[in-house]
């Protein structure tokens, strides 16, 4: 595993806090960890303040009986905006 640096944290923050709309996505037909990791970040943004409005998951497909998960109707098999200012990768290991 990767160590972060303080510099690199403080890279992250500066890009979350200058952008206001965000793309989460994932890879292609996401398990549980990837789904859920979605809706963390969303979560994590929304409690920084970024306006929910402008944060999108987008999951073009993913397996119904993740229908359980709380949250998961929130996630978008297209995208709404036409830009946006951050995207999030949810990569696959």
């Amino acid at each position: 595993m990767d160590i972060i640096s303080n510099e690199d944290i403080q890279i992250l923050n500066e890009a979350i806090k200058s952008a206001n709309t965000f793309c989460i996505i994932t890879h292609r037909h996401p398990h549980l960890d990837a789904i859920c990791s979605c809706l963390a970040v969303y979560r994590y943004l929304s409690f920084i303040g970024k306006e929910a409005n402008y944060i999108e998951i987008i999951i073009n497909k993913y397996n119904s009986k993740f229908n359980f998960i709380k949250g998961i109707e929130l996630i978008k098999s297209t995208p709404s905006l036409l830009k946006y200012d951050s995207i999030v990768l949810q990569e696959k290991y």
